[in-house]
């Protein structure tokens, strides 16, 4: 039996140096691209942002600083809500979530959190 567990710690060992990077997931993997679509929206230039998960492992619950975001053109709760989360705290989709916003000014989208999911 001792076998057994001491065959498993070394297995389990071995795989964190096989996959190192599973575990080195973090915020700087949520990847944030915006680009002027070229349109007005109430007068104010519109923007489209792509939020995308460029770590091998799931993150959910991603969370974005949204203090002072102010846009002309409503956005869907279910992709940014008015806490920061996105898409409804699910894990990202490999493609990324992807809306619009109207604003003077390009905000500097930032994450804050996000839970980290191997398997």
């Amino acid at each position: 039996m001792a076998n057994i567990f001491k065959f498993l710690a070394i297995l389990a060992l071995f795989a964190c140096f096989i996959y190192p990077g599973h575990a080195q997931c973090t915020l700087s993997n949520i990847s944030v691209t915006q680009k002027p679509t070229g349109n007005l929206f109430s007068g104010k230039p519109e923007y489209e942002v792509t939020i995308k998960n460029v770590c091998p492992c799931q993150q959910s619950n991603v969370q974005f600083n949204i203090n002072g975001f102010q846009t002309a053109e409503p956005v869907d709760p279910s992709i940014l809500d008015k806490d920061g989360f996105v898409n409804d705290k699910l894990p990202l989709p490999y493609d990324g979530v992807t809306f619009k916003y109207a604003s003077g000014t390009l905000f500097p989208f930032k994450p804050i959190s996000s839970q980290v999911s191997c398997s």
